[in-house]
């Protein structure tokens, strides 16, 4: 009986190899002009470029690369692709990206291959109209600059991503980041005018000097973290993380960001939220905000801005004192940029959402020992 389904077995195993899983993954394909096949180490195949003027003046705009040449996987690709390519399917068989020059290309969503576990430096750099990058499902290194100025980078999943590289997330437009607790290390300047608000948890071993420059940190650690820059026994990181906002600095509109920490988060799915924190919003400062009167002055209300949390689906409302209330104690209110002209200079307050407290009577008539729970509201 088991003889008899052999041979029916090995020709699905044939097929699989010749054509593979996915509508890529065929033996043969003719390449754009320029793009050539090239055998390499006997057991597989590379793509590269043959002549690249002539590749970079082609009016190619989609290009699928196929998984198998020959029966063999295609394992590299070594090309520069051009700036009128739009979309780009990538060989499922790739182990190495580094020869792949995607940058500046016009492509809108890339995913990358489970057999590539790094990143390498300038890959999608300056693709402006990148909206979604899929990573693998496995452990994977984001060299620097990797994604840098793709102004219009909304979503990517850093699931296992152990490392993240200088400037590799720059000049994007994603609103907030998770850092997963596969993270090792984050480089200087990594989410640099890019990112509002970011989930960062205490497992994090090393982050560099304004990694989140503009960006709210809310974070599980308490106090101060080794290996964090500048990040000092008060609990503060110094000039562009700071815990608390000094009203003679102007964090709030300035390349500085605040750290909120021992902060606890719930998941929607696999998406973690903030759920609470302490009250990291007064400080031993608040008391000068008082008139000889002890009346509350208004005009200090902007020192206490920041970005609110972000939960997809969801509207954040306000902070309460009563876990699971939907009442509002400590509300928020929405600043207009528009209103200062000297913000608009400064990414962290081009968009809607940053806030201040309510008033400063709000902030006042709570203490720092208090948890305040987030209040979200379903869209």
């Amino acid at each position: 009986m088991r003889s008899r389904f052999v041979p029916f077995v090995s020709v699905l195993l044939l097929c699989s190899m010749l054509f593979g899983c996915g509508t890529d993954a065929v033996q043969e394909m003719p390449l754009p002009e320029g793009l050539v096949y090239r055998r390499i180490n006997n057991t597989e195949y590379e793509i590269y470029t043959d002549d690249e003027d002539v590749f970079r003046a082609l009016e190619v705009e989609k290009i699928v690369f196929p998984s198998y040449h020959n029966g063999l996987p295609v394992t590299h690709i070594e090309a520069y692709l051009g700036p009128r390519v739009n979309e780009v399917v990538l060989s499922s068989q790739l182990t190495d990206l580094e020869g792949c020059k995607l940058y500046h290309t016009a492509i809108d969503y890339l995913e990358i291959p489970a057999g590539c576990t790094v990143i390498p430096e300038y890959l999608c750099n300056g693709c402006r109209y990148l909206t979604e990058v899929k990573l693998p499902d496995r452990p994977v290194t984001i060299d620097s600059e990797a994604f840098r100025d793709c102004n219009s980078l909304k979503k990517i999943n850093l699931g296992k991503v152990t490392q993240i590289g200088s400037s590799a997330f720059s000049k994007t437009a994603l609103r907030q980041v998770v850092i997963p607790t596969s993270m090792e290390s984050i480089g200087q300047y990594a989410f640099q005018d890019s990112v509002l608000t970011a989930i960062m948890p205490k497992t994090v071993r090393s982050i560099d000097g304004i990694a989140f420059s503009c960006a709210d940190i809310y974070t599980d650690t308490a106090g101060s973290h080794l290996g964090w820059q500048d990040d000092v026994s008060n609990g503060n990181i110094k000039s562009f993380l700071s815990a608390y906002p000094s009203p003679g600095s102007c964090f709030w509109f300035g390349d500085g960001s605040h750290v909120f920490r021992e902060c606890t988060f719930r998941y929607d799915g696999d998406t973690p939220y903030v759920y609470s924190m302490p009250n990291q919003l007064l400080s031993h400062v608040d008391g000068e905000f008082t008139n000889e009167e002890g009346k509350a002055e208004d005009e200090f209300v902007p020192v206490r801005a920041f970005s609110v949390p972000f939960r997809e689906g969801y509207t954040f409302k306000g902070w309460s004192l009563e876990e699971g209330s939907s009442e509002v104690e400590f509300g928020v209110t929405m600043f207009d940029p528009t209103l200062v002209p000297e913000l608009q200079s400064y990414r962290c307050m081009w968009e809607p959402y940053l806030c201040s407290l309510s008033t400063v009577g709000d902030w006042l008539r709570f203490t720092p020992n208090q948890t305040l729970y987030a209040v979200w509201e379903k869209e």
